[in-house]
Formats: structure tokens, C-alpha cells, sequence
């Protein structure tokens, strides 16, 4: 019943025919700019941990903006021969002002708000953050973003997102080292480290990425675009 449901949600996603909207984010960290109002992606990818007893590690990720400023997404993740309902995990975030050419964006928001595998939930994470677009000469802006945390997010946090063009983006992180139980926001077993990541748009709504998380690969594809609107 599980398997039917994820499957007419992704069938419904897909058929939503609107225009495609890109916006560039880092990698693992939370994003204090929320999306466009309207706008939703949603990810698939696939880690390797040669440590980890299950090597390949498939996950899932939608964000999508529900009201004015305020984003919410899902994540999860399972074995490959198996498919774990209990790993879902809920973050949101409330975008409280945009950039300006002079001051920054400022963000707040909650990280596993919702912990399906646990009842305690010691994950569940606060984060206040600013981003900024800078001009350093190039066609588009690069972006900076710098998080300070509690929990998984404990600590600072913060990234760079590189668009060389308005198909191929690169993206730099710190993630922080976090305090929660399975401490890292990346994968089971990980502390802090550099992050680093690829993406090409194939066409306005499909991008593909390649990340390194420290020394570890990762693939996805990700697929951009609007709710249904009149």
C-alpha cells in the first residue's frame, strides 16, 4: 500500500504542468533562502559509505514552499533491497527577510521537526541563518551562506554556491558535527567535514549532481517546477 502511494505521489508530481523554476542551494546544510513561492523539487540520490553494512544508501528529499516564505521538507532514506517508512524525517523553514544590496537574507527554521523512527526524537535541530548574493566579476553572483545551530546543526555552519552559467553550478560546505544521536546530517557514522558538489541542468526542470562527501560519492537527480496554478 506504501509502494502505491509513493508511486501515484511521484505520478502526480511529474504531471503538474507548469514553469520551471531553478534556485541554487547548498548541499546538506540547511538553506536559510527559502524557495520561490510555489516552487517544489524533488530529489532522488544515491550515497556510497564504504563503512556502512548497507555500502549504497538510497534517499529521497522533497521541498516545496507551501506559503508565502515558509518551505517544509521531507527526507528519508533505506537499503537498497528494502524500502524503511520509518526513516522519514520533517524539516521547515520561514524565510524572514530577503536580501537587499546592501544587508543580507535572514532565515530561522526547525530540522527533523518530525522523527518517524523515534518518539523521543533527539535529532529534531534549530538553525538561524543569513545568505547573500556578491558579485565577484563573474555572469551570475555566487552565494554565501552562514548557519548557526543547536543538535545535528550544533555549532556554525556555511557554504558557497557557484553558478558558472545558468546550466553548470558547483557548491562548497562545512557541515557541522552536531550532537544528536546518529550525530551527522550527511551519513550514519560521519562528524564534521568539507563538502563539495556538481550539478548540470539537462534541461529547465531535470538537473544532475555529484557530491563528495569527505571522500565519500554521491549521485542524484532532482526535478524542479511550480504547483499547478490557474
Amino acid at each position: 500500500m506504501l509502494r502505491l502511494v509513493s508511486v501515484i505521489l511521484l505520478a502526480l508530481v511529474l504531471i503538474m504542468a507548469a514553469s520551471a523554476a531553478f534556485a541554487y542551494r547548498v548541499i546538506a546544510i540547511p538553506s536559510p533562502e527559502v524557495l520561490p513561492q510555489g516552487v517544489y523539487k524533488l530529489e532522488v540520490s544515491a550515497p556510497f559509505n564504504e563503512n556502512a553494512l548497507d555500502k549504497w544508501l538510497p534517499s529521497y528529499r522533497f521541498d516545496g514552499t507551501i506559503c508565502k516564505g515558509l518551505e517544509i521538507a521531507l527526507k528519508g532514506g533505506c537499503p537498497p533491497d528494502r524500502w524503511r517508512a520509518n526513516n522519514t524525517l520533517l524539516n521547515l523553514t520561514y524565510q524572514a527577510t530577503k536580501e537587499t544590496a546592501s544587508m543580507p537574507g535572514f532565515g530561522v527554521g526547525v530540522w527533523n521537526l518530525y522523527n518517524s523512527s523515534s518518539s523521543d526524537n533527539p535529532k529534531v535541530s534549530y538553525f538561524a541563518g543569513i545568505y547573500k548574493s556578491i558579485n565577484v566579476g563573474m555572469k551570475l553572483p555566487i552565494k554565501v551562506v552562514v548557519n548557526y545551530g543547536t543538535e545535528q546543526l550544533e555549532g556554525l555552519s556555511g557554504g558557497v554556491i557557484i553558478p558558472f552559467n545558468k546550466k553548470f553550478s558547483a557548491a562548497a560546505e562545512w557541515i557541522p558535527e552536531g550532537k544528536a544521536g546518529n550525530k551527522s546530517i550527511r551519513t550514519p557514522g560521519s562528524d564534521s567535514g568539507f563538502t563539495w558538489a556538481l550539478g548540470y541542468n539537462i534541461t529547465p526542470n531535470w538537473r544532475v549532481k555529484y557530491a563528495n562527501i569527505d571522500g565519500d560519492n554521491a549521485y542524484g537527480l532532482v526535478y524542479t517546477n511550480k504547483w499547478l496554478t490557474k
